[in-house]
This record gives structure tokens, C-alpha cells and sequence, in this order.
């Protein structure tokens, strides 16, 4: 079986990342938000504001904890304790003093093994994997967090965008239907093509108010995912960064995906949380069942223990008494039907965990090569629809000129009206899935963004 060579111990500068992430959303907190908060800001927020993040740091804390205890097991046990009675009624007549005893004493004592079968060095290497898939979760659930925060904040900014549009679609509408009554007036405008600026008007407006309530939606989930209020306006996006990356992406041939399919396969190999969680799963499951093999052995534990005891009431005698003692103790198991049958279980479960790796390996491939097919189709998309959304604003200055001269119909002009703006929206649309298309494959392999464009880009 290929694992790919999955190390869960060298997390470099994917765990500097995250660090980083979370001390910049500590020393950030929500409240902290300019005037128009960035992309930055958002994200910064949002790791903040993460309930599930914090609920991570906490089973940080207790693993850490759980680590010490298992630890402790090897410190010797110190006990301390402390008597006194007093006989009330004594079968014959004694002195008051005599009915009194009282007494202390100490006791150290410890145990050590000396062969178990390896199941001390399976237990801490199960530590040491519950270190590492607790890693990997916080560093999923980082980057999942981060990547809503881009999905969101790109939600506002496409929001703004229809809104814009919607308010321009008004405009018109309003310029065309005001063109179209002082034309009635003057007879020279048909009926239809008056209820027709009616209609496109009405149109309009129901569009504008479509736009401004979906941006005060998305403006309200980007506030409840930051925990921040009174979002209003955002820093937009110089989408002139991504100029050179978007030309190159679009150029992409079958081969070329190909190739960076099998590039960022080898690099997300060790790196992809989803895939540090799977490995990590399977060598857990493989170190259970070497712990139920290991049950099969005979265990050899030393003891030693020394008692220190001072009776208090002692007064002819050495009140001081204590004692010293040292063993050797095995254990021989012979109920092997009970261990057979928990070897087979855990051999079973063993073999699913390696099916399911196997399916999350086979699962991972497929995603990848979706989100490079999906970002090269989202590059093409983009250039396409701009030179529309090019060619149709062209067309309706031209129809407006022509509108204006009475050389065109009202019909042709409020299509030629229509087709630009739709063309302005699918433009937005493509842009904002091309860098929502950008953020899912850096969540995928935990990528920060500066590395992600230069490994797509080179």
C-alpha cells in the first residue's frame, strides 16, 4: 500500500501558519475593525470569533494534561497519613491517658516495568498520534473558517456589485421611460413600446430592491460569522493582483493540468490535513492492534516501597518504626480465547481503517484534479465574460446614441440596455468564483495565499 510518504511529526511552516493565524486573531480581536476592514481583517475576525477554534484549544489543554497524567504513572506514590482513637469503653478500668492512641506514617512506594510486551512504547506513540491528529483538525478547522471568511467577504463584495448594476438598470430605466412620456405627449411613440418602458421600469426597480436586500443578508452573515455589527463598507479587491495569474491559468492545456495535478498531489501529500487525519486514523488503528497482540505476553513489574511510621502514645518503647521491602512480580495471561477474540476485532478494524485511507486517497485525487479543472474553467469563464460584458457596453453606447437621434425602437435600446448590464453581472459573477475557486484549493492543502499564487503562477 502507498502512503505517500504522510509526515505527521514535520509540520514546519504549515504549523508556523497557523500560529501565526492565531496570535495576529488574538492580538486583533473583532472590535478592532477599520473603518473599511480588508480580507485580512475578515479572516482575522473570524479565527477569533470561531467557537470551534475554541473548543480546540481546550482539548489542546487537556491533551497536554492527559500526557502529564500518563507520565506521572512512572513518579513514585508518596502517601501520608495520620491516626488517633480513643477507647470508650475498656473491659477493665484504665487510666485516661492509656485509652488514647494516635499515630502517623509515611509511605513511598513505586513500580516499574520491566517488560510488558511493548505496550508502554504502543501507548506513547498513540500520545504522540493524538498530538498530531489534534494538529491536524486545528488546522483544518483553521483553514475552513478562513476560507468561509473569504466566501463571505467575497459575498458582500458581489452584493455591492449587483447593487451598483441594479441602481445603473433604474437609471436607465428611469431616463427611458421619461424619454417615452415626452415622446407620447408629442405623438410619436407607440403604445406598446410606452407600456414597455413601464414595464422595464417596474422591472428595475424590483430589481434594485432584490439587490439591496441581498446585500443587507450578506452583509449580516459576515457580521455573524465575525462576530462583529454595523459591517457597512468593505475594502474592496485590486483584482489587478491576479491579472498575471489568471492569464496563465486560462492558457492551461489538458497536459499542463496534468502536470500541476501530479506537482501539488506530491506536495499536499504531506501537508493536507484531510489526509494527516486519514494516515494518522490508520496508524491508530495499526498501534490497537499491536496492543491486543502484545496481550499475549507474559509482563515482569519491580515494586519497591519504604513505610515510616512514629506512634505518638509509644513511651517505654521506640515510638519511630519503619521498613523497607523490594519484589518481583510477572504475569502470566491464559484466558486466550478471550485475547484471540479481541485480536481478530481489532485486526478487523484494522482492515477498515485501511479501506477507508484508501478511499480518502483515491477521494483527494479526485478533488484535486476538480479544483484545478474548476479553476482553469473559472479563468476562461472570466476572460470571456469580460470581453462580453466589453462588447455589449460598447453596443448599448451605441444604441443610446441611436435611441436619442429616434433612429431605434425603445424595444431595441432596452435590449441592447439588458445585454450590458447582464453582461456587467456575469462578470462579477466569474470573477468572484475564480478567487472563491483560489480559496478552496488553498484550503485544501493549507497553502498561504503568497504560496498558492506562486506555485499556480510558476
Amino acid at each position: 500500500m502507498n502512503r505517500r510518504g504522510i509526515g505527521i511529526t514535520k509540520r514546519g511552516a504549515v504549523k508556523t501558519v497557523l500560529l501565526l493565524f492565531l496570535i495576529l486573531a488574538a492580538a486583533f480581536p473583532p472590535a478592532a475593525f477599520s473603518a473599511e476592514p480588508g480580507l485580512e481583517d475578515i479572516r482575522r475576525a473570524a479565527v477569533a470569533a470561531s467557537p470551534e477554534l475554541r473548543k480546540l484549544e481546550t482539548s489542546k489543554q487537556n491533551q497536554i494534561l492527559a500526557k502529564m497524567a500518563y507520565y506521572f504513572r512512572h513518579i513514585p506514590s508518596l502517601r501520608a497519613s495520620a491516626n488517633a482513637s480513643y477507647n470508650l469503653l475498656p473491659k477493665a478500668p484504665t487510666p485516661a491517658l492509656d485509652r488514647l492512641d494516635a499515630g502517623a506514617a509515611l509511605s513511598i512506594s513505586g513500580t516499574l516495568s520491566i517488560f510488558d510486551g511493548g505496550k508502554s512504547k504502543i501507548e506513547r506513540a498513540n500520545l504522540a498520534l493524538d498530538e498530531s491528529a489534534l494538529d491536524a483538525q486545528t488546522q483544518a478547522r483553521l483553514f475552513a473558517v478562513m476560507e468561509e471568511a473569504d466566501s463571505r467577504y467575497f459575498a458582500c463584495l458581489e452584493a455591492e456589485a449587483a447593487v451598483k448594476t441594479a441602481e445603473l438598470q433604474a437609471q436607465i430605466g428611469a431616463v427611458a421611460l421619461e424619454t417615452a412620456e415626452i415622446r407620447r405627449e408629442g405623438g410619436i411613440l407607440s403604445p406598446s413600446d410606452y407600456y414597455l418602458a413601464l414595464s422595464n421600469k417596474s422591472a428595475a426597480d424590483s430589481s434594485l430592491a432584490a439587490a439591496q436586500t441581498g446585500l443587507a443578508l450578506a452583509r449580516r452573515r459576515l457580521e455573524q460569522l465575525t462576530g462583529s455589527a454595523g459591517i457597512a463598507d468593505l475594502l474592496p479587491l485590486d483584482f489587478g493582483d491576479y491579472e498575471d495569474l489568471l492569464g496563465a491559468i486560462s492558457r492551461w492545456t489538458m497536459e499542463e493540468i496534468s502536470a500541476r495535478f501530479l506537482k501539488l498531489k506530491e506536495i499536499l501529500a504531506s501537508r493536507s490535513p484531510a489526509l494527516k487525519s486519514a494516515y494518522i486514523t490508520l496508524k491508530r488503528a495499526e498501534n490497537e492492534y499491536s496492543l491486543a497482540k502484545s496481550a499475549f505476553w507474559p509482563s515482569l513489574d519491580l515494586s519497591a516501597s519504604f513505610n515510616l511510621g512514629y506512634d505518638f502514645m509509644q513511651i517505654s518503647a521506640d515510638p519511630l518504626s519503619y521498613g523497607a521491602s523490594l519484589s518481583l512480580s510477572g504475569t502470566i495471561p491464559l484466558d486466550y480465547w478471550t485475547l484471540i477474540n479481541s485480536e481478530q476485532r481489532q485486526k478487523n478494524s484494522l482492515e477498515n481503517s485501511r479501506l477507508d485511507y484508501e478511499d480518502t486517497l483515491a477521494s483527494f485525487d479526485i478533488d484535486l484534479q476538480s479544483q484545478l479543472f474548476t479553476l482553469a474553467g473559472n479563468a476562461r469563464t472570466l476572460i470571456a465574460n469580460r470581453r462580453q460584458a466589453e462588447y455589449s457596453a460598447l453596443l448599448l453606447e451605441q444604441q443610446q446614441e441611436l435611441f436619442h437621434l429616434s433612429s431605434v425602437s425603445m424595444a431595441s435600446f432596452l435590449d441592447a440596455a439588458s445585454r450590458s448590464l447582464s453582461g456587467e453581472t456575469q462578470k462579477n459573477r466569474a470573477e468572484f468564483s475564480f478567487l472563491r475557486s483560489l480559496s478552496a484549493l488553498k484550503s485544501l492543502g493549507a497553502f498561504g495565499d503568497d504560496e498558492l499564487l506562486s506555485l499556480l503562477g510558476g
